[in-house]
């Protein structure tokens, strides 16, 4: 079942509403959201191709900034074709420019070539005559030094051989002195062993006379210590039973359940005292919860007061950046009147400037110029462009945005200051700090209280705990006499038991015989360590002493290999061992190494030197030693002037790569600026044909106002069959005329009222009350009609309509009732939701909401 609800006041308000509000409500009701979507997509597609056409103009502009070595580039105005007739002409001439210093350059760098060669030939002749004078003064000057040289040479060859053989000559004297050393250690040995022998035989006679006797006086220490521990535990419970009986006494526990029956009765009387007080303060929790309530409710007060006072402050500090934002939005006005005024005057004086008679205007087209416009202002209002214009335009329509957000931002603080102060004023008046001042007393009686029932609760458990004490006292008092008999019996029975006359005198006794067996183990361990110790060095003095006969013997052998050795190394050196010793002594063994090595150069350096001198001759030939200085002078001047040369020509030749390479990105980018441009007009016209900025006389409706207005002439057809009924055939409603709906705004959903009587139309708002409600009741179930039509699957089967009918006369009731019942049709169910009392007698069947002391209720009616 589909059920439709005309809702008190909504139709009223969509005969009256503006196209604007129309357009939201129908856009969900008829899907028109794509023709919106349509117009927001060319909206940003528009924008998106008008950034992308001024990008393009900055890249061509910024490209055009990259031109080199251009004189006169700063005087002329950027344009597509100027600017690349004036690049080309530029391009070719410093094109030439470069051919010509490329040409000067080769000829002096053929003049440094040829002048370096010459002079890097002179400079080898003059070098071969300085190393030959080098050479022949080196052979003059070590050719008399020879002599000593060889001698010198020889002595350190015997020097070298000398201190080979050394290593061997003390390896001789090392050998004898560890021979030596071995034969010393093989006597020592062989007179310490007999002592060790005597030592060891004492030690062990020693041993065998103690171990009998520490064996006996172990065994009777043994045997006395279990008779005294025993006679000792048992004089220790003879003493705990004796401090028992002095601990158990009945005199004290009858004192103490004297001092418990005092200490009951004051607690109790305690008791009693805190019982009357708690009565008193019963009601404490009632007066608190009323006074919380009371101090939450000032505490919300003095809260919204400070909240009312700090939204003042927004409110001025609003107001203060509103008059802020307007005077700047006055300020960029005033600078952007003034700039486009200029520059237009600017752009008519430029045009008018290069007029010429017979010569037909770009703009009108005219041959004949009888009122030529002139450039007016100085030459700082000469340099204002369209991109400064554009620039100031946008800064007054930002600061334009920015006074309308803060004027809406001002209404809005005002309203919420408002609120916050009827709120202040609409709430009680309390006296926050008496209302605390009474809550902290009521708290702190509400914790006396209940320290008053803890300390209460803790009284009661302890007369109980002291209670249970006493009857425990009396149990124990008997207790202890029993124990006191028992425990004397004990102690007599211990005492005939014990062997000894006291625990310290069998101490005693067991202290002596310990003494004696710790001092004869004492002796037999320190013999056994003595023995121990003696054989230990026995069996080392025994081994180390085959050990030396050994080494003895193998050494005797190393001596004779090595005095063998030694001696043929003295043959073969033709030294005797005085001189090898002398020469060790006299020349070290670091200097004979650094000598040979400086003997050595010397010869090497002589025959270089023959060599050099041979060399050299053949290079020089019969030719003199030239003078460099003179040739270098000349290479040096030639060598300015080429780099300066090639300076200039590097310089021209980045020019001209770089202007071609501007030139060929800039007529590319004409030709993306021109397809681009293309594009960019054709989004923009469907753009405006869609917004409605396009057609001057409906230049304010868009397409989607379009759609939706057939929609609504549909639906004002089946509407003006009901209003023409309910009206008497006086009205009905017709759209307002699309030459008149889009002139000062969107006004193409607009209702009027034509009026059958006068045949004039007028603003439905001029219609009565009745009339009004009328009007409403045939759109609502026009509409209805026209939603079922477009839909097969929604069928209205009811419709509730809330109010409206108070506002009739008789006739008018009677009127829209009858087309009510014909609208039903025994097909649909109408119900009408009033409370005029007259409607009654025109309902058959009715649901009557009746409201008495237990609340509302309803009943049929039928």
């Amino acid at each position: 079942m589909q059920v439709g609800m005309i809702p008190q006041g909504e139709f009223m308000q969509i005969l009256r509403a503006s196209t604007n509000d129309k357009l939201d409500i129908f856009r969900k009701l008829f899907n028109t959201e794509i023709y919106r979507g349509i117009i927001e997509e060319l909206k940003n597609r528009r924008t998106e191709m008008k950034k992308q056409v001024e990008i393009l103009d900055t890249q061509c502009r910024t490209e055009y900034g990259h031109v080199l070595d251009a004189q006169d580039l700063e005087f002329l105005e950027f344009s597509f074709e100027t600017s690349i007739s004036y690049l080309e002409n530029l391009c070719r001439q410093q094109r030439e420019d470069y051919k010509q210093c490329l040409s000067e350059w080769k000829k002096y760098v053929e003049s440094y070539e040829t002048l370096q060669k010459e002079h890097a030939e002179s400079t080898y002749i003059h070098l071969a005559y300085k190393e030959q004078n080098e050479a022949r003064e080196w052979i003059n000057k070590f050719t008399e030094k020879l002599p000593q040289i060889e001698e010198k040479k020889i002595l350190l060859d015997k020097a070298s051989k000398a201190w080979q053989i050394l290593p061997i000559c003390n390896a001789v004297k090392e050998s004898e002195n560890r021979l030596e050393e071995t034969k010393c250690g093989i006597e020592e040995i062989k007179n310490i062993l007999p002592l060790i022998e005597k030592e060891v035989l004492m030690h062990e006679k020693q041993k065998n006379e103690l171990e009998p006797i520490q064996k006996s006086a172990h065994e009777e220490f043994i045997a006395l210590k279990g008779k005294v521990d025993t006679a000792v535990e048992s004089y220790k419970k003879i003493k705990d039973y004796k401090n028992q009986l002095t601990d158990i006494s009945s005199e004290d526990l009858l004192q103490l359940k004297n001092k418990t029956e005092q200490s009951i009765l004051a607690m109790k009387q305690s008791i009693l005292k805190i019982e009357k007080e708690q009565e008193q303060l019963k009601t404490i929790e009632v007066e608190i919860t009323r006074l919380e309530k009371e101090q939450e409710i000032a505490q919300e007060t003095r809260a919204l007061k400070k909240q009312l006072d700090a939204q003042e402050k927004l409110v001025h500090r609003a107001i203060k950046t509103y008059e802020k934002r307007k005077e700047e939005y006055q300020v960029n006005l005033s600078i952007y009147e003034h700039l486009n005024q200029v520059f237009l005057d600017n752009q008519a004086g430029l045009l008018g400037s290069n007029l010429k008679e017979n010569e037909p205007c770009p703009v009108c087209g005219s041959t004949n110029h009888p009122r030529v416009a002139k450039l007016k202002g100085d030459l700082g209002d000469l340099k204002v462009t369209a991109n400064e214009v554009k620039k100031a335009k946008d800064k007054k329509e930002a600061s334009q945005v920015e006074q309308e957000k803060q004027a809406r931002e001002v209404s809005k603080e005002k309203g919420l200051y408002e609120g916050l102060k009827r709120q202040v004023e609409e709430r009680p008046t309390l006296d926050f700090e008496e209302i605390n001042k009474q809550l902290k007393e009521a708290k702190s009686q509400k914790e006396y209280r209940d320290k008053l029932d803890k300390q209460l609760k803790k009284l009661k458990q302890e007369v109980e705990e002291l209670s249970d004490k006493e009857d425990k006292l009396e149990k124990k008092i008997q207790e202890c006499e029993k124990e006191k008999s028992k425990l004397e019996a004990s102690i007599q029975e211990l005492m005939t038991s014990c062997l000894f006359e006291s625990e310290e005198a069998a101490k005693e006794i067991l202290q002596q015989v310990k003494i004696k067996d710790t001092q004869l183990t004492s002796e037999l361990e320190r013999i056994l360590e003595k023995l121990e110790e003696k054989r230990k060095l026995q069996i080392q003095k025994q081994g180390k002493l085959s050990k030396l006969k050994e080494e003895k013997v193998k050494e005797e052998n190393r001596l004779n290999d090595k005095n063998g050795e030694y001696e043929l190394s003295l043959q073969k050196a033709n030294l005797t061992q005085d001189e090898v010793l002398q020469l060790v002594d006299e020349i070290p063994f670091e200097t004979i190494k650094a000598e040979e090595e400086n003997i050595l150069i010397i010869y090497q350096k002589l025959e270089e030197s023959k060599k050099t001198i041979e060399r050299t001759s053949q290079v020089i030939l019969d030719r003199t030693d030239p003078d460099i200085s003179v040739l270098e002078q000349k290479l040096r001047e030639v060598s300015e002037l080429k780099d300066e040369l090639e300076g200039k020509k590097s310089r021209l030749k980045h020019i001209v790569e770089t202007n071609e390479q501007v030139l060929k990105n800039l007529k590319k980018k004409l030709d993306d600026s021109k397809k681009l441009r293309q594009m960019y007009k054709t989004v923009e016209h469907l753009y405006l044909a869609a917004s409605g900025q396009k057609n001057q006389k409906n230049k304010k409706m868009d397409i989607e106002t379009f759609v939706q207005r057939y929609y609504l002439q549909k639906i004002l057809v089946a509407a003006n069959k009901r209003f023409y009924k309910m009206s008497l055939g006086q009205f009905q409603l017709t759209l307002k005329a699309i030459d008149d709906a889009g002139n000062a705004r969107n006004e193409g959903l607009d209702l009027m009222v034509h009026s059958l009587v006068t045949n004039s139309d007028r603003e439905v708002k001029t219609l009565s009350g009745g009339e009004s409600f009328m009007a409403a009741l045939a759109l609502a179930l026009g509409m209805a009609d026209i939603i079922q039509s477009m839909n097969g699957k929604v069928r209205l089967d009811m419709m509730f309509i809330d109010e409206g009918f108070g506002s009739l006369d008789e006739v008018s009731r009677n009127q829209a009732v009858r087309i009510l019942k014909e609208l039903a049709g025994g097909q649909r169910m109408i119900g009408i939701i009033s409370h005029v009392t007259e409607l009654k007698n025109q309902i058959d069947d009715q649901l009557v909401v009746k409201k008495d002391g237990n609340g509302s209720y309803v009943k049929w009616e039928v």
